[in-house]
């Protein structure tokens, strides 16, 4: 179990560029496929004058993740099923009134190898 946990660290490394003066993030974000059940996406919210935060997968259809119990004012859900490559993830915050979306999250979801098992040398023919 260590051993794979050590991996799961090493593989959730995220490069995140901010450019100054501009709204945009970009970020990367590699992910194991499949993903650990324990993986979330979180984000930060005052929560105010929100009925609800949708998640927007490469630009699809939004999905209702209802308003999450926080902690503090972090917010999070359970990651999503994505296939290997790259993937755009985006959170909002809705009312009846309209929606409030963040900059989009950049995910490269990789396929890790399995650790080779039986290793040994073995002589003559």
């Amino acid at each position: 179990m260590r051993r794979v946990s050590l991996a799961v660290v090493l593989v959730l490394v995220a490069l995140l560029t901010a450019t100054i003066g501009a709204a945009e993030v970009v970020a990367q974000t590699q992910v194991p496929s499949p993903t650990p059940a324990s993986t979330r996406i979180a984000w930060d919210h005052d929560g105010a004058n929100t009925d609800r935060y949708l998640l927007i997968v490469d630009g699809g259809a939004p999905t209702d993740l209802g308003k999450p119990t926080p902690t503090g004012q972090t917010y999070s859900t359970a990651f999503p099923a994505l296939t290997p490559g790259t993937h755009s993830l985006v959170i909002c915050a809705e009312n009846i009134a309209g929606r409030a979306c963040a900059a989009p999250l950049t995910v490269a979801v990789v396929v890790v190898p399995t650790m080779p098992a039986a290793v040994r040398i073995v002589t003559g023919g």
